[in-house]
């Protein structure tokens, strides 16, 4: 059940109706604001405060569109559903263009609200990933379960798409469950993101990272890891140094590691991130902005940050083959990333043709459900003793 939703519309009458009518569906809370921009202000301050977001298109000053492109700026975590008497290709493609920049579409509705369309909405959405996190997640739960070896790494294999060898993999948080199983270790990260814990889980996790690399090494598999960090974390201006002094202490080099930036927030933040990034860099980490393509902000931290990747977001990847804007979007990555001299990483390769895609737009780097999932230590090396690289090669050709 949803148990937050806030309503944005212009219309007066519309807004009372709306809340009467989702109260009287067991919506617990309910707020009504009449403008895209004093629903932002709301988010700003409080980016998981909702689950739901019911979203007029056809406002004055701020329609639709602003605000949806807004909370993904925002980093807004639950579904809108837009409500409008608009066209349905309006609707269709404003739900796209909310779909490619990360917003969750829940649906869309049509005015006036019937109750039997809103039932079906308020049931499918759930509440965010956050708020459950939290709920099930406390902060003594994560000071305790950081002094264990619960919280493990899995790897991602990633591959070169001139030769399809493996050049690195994504290492990704796992927790070890009582039966010794792995299961997904996402509410954690967002209740330490929450909790103002997430750098010392990072750097439990960086350590592990170090461990499985020499066991790697050991193994004759001299390859590197991408390890994500929060934007939180780089505001932190010892980072480096608890980095580095990590990495040499284990006979490692920095460039062994590429440090990934998870989310494209970095221009809501100022010097001491640009700091600690170059400071980062200096030191010989290599450094990847994610999910690049879903932001507005992302050229713009091409220029000013010393990233040395760009990871293409797998809804441009993916849709490139069908939709014309995610082709162009695909071509321009590719374009910027040349004339910065950065290495390129498709994500979610999850078919042959997905693969053949990527190659013939001239990326660097293809990861996803076609050339692995994601893998333990152990795992990762009998999966590299099976010769993926020839298997991979013979899917394509």
């Amino acid at each position: 059940m949803t148990h937050r939703v806030l309503v944005i519309d212009d219309d007066p009458l519309f807004l009372a109706m709306a809340e009467d009518l989702l109260i009287s569906r067991g919506v617990r809370h309910v707020t009504g604001l009449a403008t895209g921009a004093d629903g932002l202000a709301k988010i700003k301050n409080a980016p998981d405060l909702f689950d739901l977001i019911l979203l007029d298109l056809n406002m004055p000053g701020l329609d639709g569109v602003n605000v949806l492109r807004a909370l993904a700026d925002l980093h807004y975590s639950g579904a809108v559903a837009i409500v409008s008497s608009e066209a349905g290709e309006v609707i269709s493609s404003v739900r796209m263009v909310g779909e490619m920049i990360g917003i969750r579409i829940a649906g869309a509705l049509s005015k006036p609200l019937r109750a039997a369309e809103l039932d079906a909405l308020i049931r499918a959405v759930p509440e965010t990933r956050r708020a459950q996190a939290l709920r099930a997640v406390s902060r003594a739960d994560l000071i305790a379960i950081l002094d264990t070896d619960r919280l493990v790494p899995v790897y991602q294999p990633q591959i070169s798409l001139k030769d399809m060898r493996v050049s690195g993999a994504e290492a990704l948080l796992r927790l070890r469950a009582p039966d010794s199983s792995l299961v997904s270790g996402a509410g954690y990260l967002l209740a330490a993101e929450t909790h103002g814990l997430i750098t010392p889980l990072t750097i439990r996790i960086f350590e592990a990272v170090l461990d499985d690399l020499l066991a790697w090494r050991r193994a004759g598999v001299p390859t590197g890891a991408s390890v994500n960090i929060s934007p939180a974390s780089l505001e932190e201006r010892d980072l480096p140094d608890a980095l580095s002094s990590r990495v040499r202490a284990a006979g490692l080099k920095a460039s062994d590691i590429t440090l990934e930036v998870t989310e494209n927030r970095l221009l809501d933040f100022g010097a001491d991130t640009l700091e600690v990034l170059s400071r980062l860099r200096i030191a010989g980490f290599r450094l990847s902005v994610d999910d690049f393509g879903t932001g507005a902000t992302s050229i713009d931290q091409l220029r000013r940050f010393p990233f040395t990747e760009l990871k293409v977001d797998k809804a441009f990847v993916q849709g490139a083959e069908n939709d014309a804007f995610a082709h162009e979007t695909l071509t321009a990555c590719v374009r910027l990333a040349s004339l910065q001299g950065l290495r390129t990483v498709a994500e979610g390769i999850e078919t042959p043709a997905d693969l053949k895609r990527v190659q013939t737009f001239g990326l660097d780097v293809a990861q996803g459900y076609l050339i692995s999932r994601p893998l333990s230590c152990d795992d990762f090396l009998a999966w590299m003793g099976r010769q993926p690289s020839e298997s991979l090669r013979a899917r394509v050709a």
